[in-house]
Formats: structure tokens, sequence, C-alpha cells
């Protein structure tokens, strides 16, 4: 074989390994804060109304990316408009709603519950 193949096979299998090095570095590295976003992409008024409004509503609970509503009448809800506003997904059952808003549901309850509005 010539030099110049040797030089190439040389270059490219240093440049292979320090890649997969990095690569695996990389890949290997763990997220250790949570994230919470604290901007919400849309006014609270539109979940309440989507919920059917301040008369419908009774209590919420936040989980880390989804929030679950308490309401008197589930046939009140607007599912399709809650899925607009931004939920990824919307369960219904009984008397409860949940939807998942991702990494702000927790400040989105917060500011539910501590707006005049409920």
């Amino acid at each position: 074989m010539k030099k110049t193949t040797w030089y190439y096979i040389f270059t490219f299998g240093i440049g292979y390994l320090i890649a997969k090095r990095k690569a695996k570095k990389i890949v290997t590295n763990v997220n250790t804060e949570l994230t919470i976003s604290e901007k919400i992409p849309f006014e609270v008024t539109e979940i309440i109304e989507a919920i059917g409004g301040v008369q419908n509503y009774i209590s919420n609970t936040a989980s880390l990316n989804s929030i679950k509503f308490k309401v008197k009448n589930i046939e009140l809800v607007d599912k399709e408009r809650i899925k607009k506003i931004g939920a990824k997904g919307v369960m219904m059952s009984d008397d409860n709603v949940t939807c998942l808003f991702g990494d702000y549901s927790k400040k989105l309850s917060t500011l539910i519950n501590e707006s005049k509005l409920v």
C-alpha cells in the first residue's frame, strides 16, 4: 500500500475514535435539574372558559407536566378548545379533566389559584 493510503486510514481512524469518545460523553451526560417554565403561552382566562367557566370550576391540582381540574358538569368542558390552547392531551372522566400542558403546568395551577377569577 502507498504511504498516502496509510495516512488516510490513520487520520480518519483517529478522527473516528475521537468523535466516538465525544459522542459517548455527550450521551452519558445526565440532566440533574428539573425544568419548570415560568412563561405560559396563553391567557389563564382562556383555560377557565374552556373548562366551562368559573361556574363549572371547583378546584385543580398539578403535577410536573399535567393539571387536573375538578368540575361540576363534565359536559360543559370543550376538549377541542383546550387542545387548541396548547394542551398536548386531554383526558376526561366523571368530574375530572386532566390536561397535559408540559413543564408550565405547575405555574398555570398557581396562577389559577392566585387569580381573582375563581
